[in-house]
């Protein structure tokens, strides 16, 4: 996918780096590391905000749905649906900026310090590691024919998160979460039919401090996806979900 990106800076925060590039002890240390292939922002590249061509890569997940529906009465039915996703080939977005980028160039320098680089920082890009795992999830419904024209339907939906227990993400505030929809569909004059559905799905996480190393882990040689480091976050996701849907043969 591929696009444009701008990465302005906080103005005073951008002054404060744009003195401390400038200075004669910041040269010198550019000029050490330099013998080692790094290379640090220059005041001027501080002070024109980053802009160019953005290349994101990722796979997008398979999926394996399967069901089962069964006619336990004449006016009663019983739906069971399991479905898989290969999250786990979603565990990697890579973003290629086309450009350096000077907080990323300071970012690469603290990634090889601090992790051996295992971040995937580089002065242009970034490729971002969020770890997730395949996941199986079931949903379970059932229809009652009220009468010949009209059935109403009622269903429940265990939704798992994606992220790993041993590597939680305070960052995706999608989580663990419970859908239960009701609905029903309508025969009309004329084959023509129609189906609604409202559902109502909620998501409640809590990361206590230093718990999340991807949004607010402690560990000080980790200092690029931590962005609230060392804070209580509590993220609840609620979506309440309309669905209508209307048949005409012809």
């Amino acid at each position: 996918m591929d696009g444009e990106f701008e990465f302005p800076i906080y103005d005073p925060f951008k002054q404060f780096l744009y003195n401390f590039h400038s200075s004669d002890v910041l040269e010198a240390v550019g000029t050490l590391i330099g013998n080692f292939g790094l290379q640090l922002p220059t005041g001027e590249d501080i002070a024109n905000d980053s802009r160019g061509p953005l290349t994101v890569s990722y796979e997008i997940p398979q999926r394996w749905n399967a069901g089962i529906s069964l006619q336990v009465t004449p006016k009663w039915k019983w739906n069971l649906d399991v479905r898989w996703t290969e999250w786990s080939a979603f565990s990697q977005i890579y973003l290629d900026f086309g450009v350096d980028v000077p907080l990323l160039m300071w970012g690469n320098i603290a990634d090889l310090v601090g992790t051996g680089g295992k971040n995937g920082i580089s002065p242009n890009s970034v490729d971002y590691q969020i770890s997730l795992r395949d996941v199986t999830y079931w949903g379970t419904g059932i229809e009652y024919q009220w009468s010949d024209q009209l059935v109403l339907r009622a269903g429940y939906e265990d939704r798992p998160s994606a992220v790993a227990e041993d590597a939680p993400n305070a960052l995706i505030p999608l989580n663990d979460a419970t859908l239960m929809p009701i609905g029903f569909g309508w025969d009309l004059p004329e084959d023509r039919h129609i189906d609604f559905a409202i559902g109502h799905l909620i998501s409640e996480t809590h990361f206590p401090p230093c718990s999340a190393q991807l949004g607010n882990g402690c560990d000080p040689a980790n200092v690029v996806y931590p962005s609230y480091a060392g804070q209580d976050i509590k993220t609840k996701v609620e979506v309440l979900i309309f669905e209508f849907g209307f048949q005409q043969h012809f």
